[in-house]
């Protein structure tokens, strides 16, 4: 389900029409050149995703949420690079959020999913019984020492 809205992401439409997801994906790419660290969210998402799909949990949750805090550096690259320099006109950037907001809520829902997985993953296992109550429970322990 997360990467059914992952994909469905690069089929929505902006606001204004003329772009879908997928054109901010592929400019996302070349924004690394302009110092916007937005599209490196995406191989966090992947390799978070494989973490999970590994039972993984925790490291699922750290990518997870490495991948949501990337995705969000869009907004201090707007503010520290774009809008210093820009025109002001902030309405020219919102008719592309709409994708924006899908695809960012594909590794949030990761990140919930990896820490609830994590919640209702067991604990490790001892190999030992906490108290070896038989005698040949005891000369195990003493053997494996």
């Amino acid at each position: 389900m997360i990467w059914a809205i992952y994909l469905l992401s690069f089929l929505v439409p902006t606001m204004d029409g003329k772009h879908f997801g997928w054109h901010l994906f592929c400019g996302g790419f070349v924004g690394l050149s302009a110092l916007c660290p937005a599209w490196l969210a995406n191989p966090a998402f992947w390799l978070a995703s494989y973490f999970l799909w590994k039972r993984e949990a925790k490291k699922a949750k750290r990518m997870a949420a490495i991948s949501t805090v990337l995705g969000l550096g869009f907004w201090a690259w707007l503010w520290i690079v774009v809008q210093p320099y820009g025109d002001g006109d902030w309405y020219k950037l919102a008719r592309l959020f709409l994708p924006y907001w899908v695809w960012l809520a594909s590794p949030l829902l990761l990140a919930i999913v990896s820490s609830n997985a994590e919640l209702r993953s067991p604990g490790p296992k001892s190999q030992e019984p906490a108290n070896p109550s038989t005698p040949a429970q005891q000369a195990d322990v003493l053997r494996d020492g």
